[in-house]
């Protein structure tokens, strides 16, 4: 059947059931399914291509794994903790088109090696955008507890359109079909009763997304604070005590050629709901951490300090005791010089020390063999 009868069909289905563009549903119906009247008119005639009626973004997601993962233990290597081997038993991932893309990089996100250092890039492996992403070091930052940690976000780089980033033009699909910046289409991974599900992820408010899809829809307002990512990393043990993962979903509309109800619609990503899933420590274990982690920390520190400072008493009280008596040795030295000890064993009798020159020197000590006495 061509490709124009077959939307001929989708149309007649469509008028059949009332269908329109735009459909009003709740929150809950929109992230875990409400039942589609074209899915259970499908599901009638072939029951085994359509497996269910039920249609949400997060269908089949509540309370499951996302895969299997194979990760290190860190045993042999400690920098490898938590780094992912494989996801779902394959090394690198089938929804891109360069193996750049492909590539499972980093942790799950819920840990990292320990020892972080503010200059590495931290990876990790995000099963919902099918796609490995990166975080750089941003600020210093605090739990609500008051644990320092770091904080990385991703960079900007990582959400450029191919032409200025080519690393990105593997996550153009179809192939070389690139979106603008900030913005990943990931119908290739997301899928109900085997159709892709045509969703295209963006930060929420398109928020450093390229200026046009933001201009495209009304009532948007993009700011750091409340739509950016962020992990916040403790860098000794590197746990994540604090995380925000902040997306938006977005529809790609456009007008379809023999569908009457798209022949006005004018080409939109059209934002149909963000979300945000953060989490943080609990007291409990903040508490823990900070007793068995912090405060043995700090002892060591302090006592690190102590015997620092009493070793610097110590010089400095052993340098001044060697300059005082350094002091003390030059000084009776310079004494000594001073006093010219001038024997009068052999002295005249008769000399007469009244009538001395004015600049003769008398003796400074007189001896009398007779008593042998001395006098001055």
């Amino acid at each position: 059947m061509e490709s124009g009868e077959v939307r001929k069909v989708v149309k007649d289905i469509l008028d059949l059931l009332d269908e329109h563009v735009f459909i009003s549903r709740s929150v809950k119906e929109l992230l875990w399914g409400y039942q589609d009247a074209l899915l259970t008119a499908s599901q009638k005639i072939d029951p085994e291509w359509f497996y269910t009626d039920i249609i949400g973004y997060f269908i089949n997601k509540n309370d499951t794994d996302d895969g299997i993962y194979t990760i290190y233990t860190g045993e042999k290597d400690i920098s490898l903790l938590g780094v992912i081997d494989k996801y779902n038993g394959s090394s690198v991932l089938p929804f891109w088109t360069t193996y750049y893309a492909n590539m499972i990089n980093g942790t799950d996100g819920s840990l990292s090696p320990p020892y972080i250092d503010k200059s590495r890039t931290m990876y990790s492996f995000a099963s919902d955008v099918c796609r490995s992403v990166a975080g750089v070091y941003s600020e210093d930052s605090l739990t609500p507890q008051g644990i320092d940690v770091w904080r990385f976000t991703a960079p900007l780089n990582y959400l450029q359109n191919a032409s200025i980033n080519p690393d990105n033009l593997g996550f153009c699909t179809p192939q070389n079909n690139c979106l603008g910046q900030g913005l990943i289409n990931v119908s290739n991974c997301q899928l109900v009763d085997f159709f892709h599900i045509p969703a295209v992820i963006s930060f929420p408010h398109f928020y450093l997304a390229d200026k046009k899809y933001l201009d495209a829809v009304v009532g948007l307002n993009p700011n750091e604070a409340e739509h950016q990512t962020i992990v916040d990393v403790e860098p000794y043990t590197g746990l994540v005590l604090q995380a925000a993962k902040r997306l938006q979903v977005n529809l790609h509309l456009q007008p379809i050629a023999n569908i009457t109800e798209t022949e006005h619609i004018t080409e939109v990503f059209l934002p149909i709901f963000w979300l945000n899933e953060s989490a943080v420590i609990d007291d409990e274990n903040a508490d823990k951490m900070i007793s068995m982690l912090f405060t043995p920390l700090k002892i060591i520190w302090v006592l690190e300090i102590t015997l620092i400072s009493v070793g610097l008493l110590v010089a400095l009280v052993s340098a001044m005791y060697c300059a005082f008596n350094r002091h003390l040795v030059l000084r009776s030295s310079a004494t000594s010089r001073q006093l010219k000890v001038e024997p009068s064993f052999n002295e005249d009798p008769g000399t007469d020390y009244d009538h001395m020159g004015q600049n003769e020197r008398t003796p400074l000590i007189n001896y009398d063999v007779t008593d042998q006495s001395y006098s001055s």
